[in-house]
């Protein structure tokens, strides 16, 4: 969930009783936080919507995690606006004085929609296993030992197979940077990713897109 505001505590409260609940502010680092816990559904909570932030909020949440569930609640939209937002990404619209009951079965009904790549628990290709939610490595038997980078930069290419991820988008999650740092922090664990799975154990997984980016290739 990302707050714009301090979500309402009536809210809350029926969330945190039907759902694993981890509420964020836009201002920390929600895009890392995605990728690290395999977030399904977000909510974007505002009490005065900036149509134009929030369709760029969009716009960043849908470049990075295409699968996941987004729900808009905010102050009273027109139709123009909602049209607006679904077209930008989101899976429905809702005003922040909606009762919590209609909230509770608007979530749940867009829970429901699942994307069976993003969704499964694990990447699979020859014999190569990645767990999401452990974020752990195998090929055969054997783990691939990764520290927490290594496997959030995989868990995060993993996520969209044959797409290329930017070298700044790649940054905003793995490193939290705003922009581009001078040094050679991506390139090195791509190279370290590269020794440990593709090296090691004859594959061909990673590719470099020459001034664009990284990806998954299968």
């Amino acid at each position: 969930m990302v707050g714009i505001t301090p979500l309402p505590w009536k809210f809350y409260q029926a969330l945190q009783k039907k759902h694993v609940l981890s509420v964020h502010s836009i201002r920390k680092p929600f895009l890392k936080l995605i990728a690290q816990h395999q977030y399904q559904t977000t909510i974007i909570w505002s009490e005065s919507l900036s149509l134009a932030f929030t369709k760029k909020l969009l716009f960043q949440l849908r470049e990075n995690f295409p699968s996941l569930n987004i729900l808009i609640l905010s102050n009273p939209l027109t139709s123009l606006q909602r049209a607006e937002l679904l077209s930008a990404g989101a899976k429905d619209c809702l005003s922040n004085s909606v009762c919590t009951q209609e909230l509770l079965a608007r979530l749940s009904n867009i829970s429901h929609t699942k994307n069976s790549k993003q969704n499964s628990a694990i990447f699979s290709y020859k014999d190569f296993r990645f767990e999401f939610e452990k974020k752990q490595a195998t090929y055969k038997k054997t783990i691939v030992h990764l520290n927490k980078k290594e496997a959030l930069l995989l868990s995060t290419l993993l996520s969209r197979p044959n797409y290329v991820f930017s070298f700044q988008t790649l940054y905003n999650i793995v490193w939290n940077a705003t922009r581009q740092p001078s040094s050679n922090s991506l390139e090195v664990y791509m190279c370290s990713l590269r020794n440990k799975i593709d090296k090691q154990f004859g594959l061909s997984l990673f590719v470099t897109f020459k001034g664009q980016g990284y990806g998954i290739v299968v």
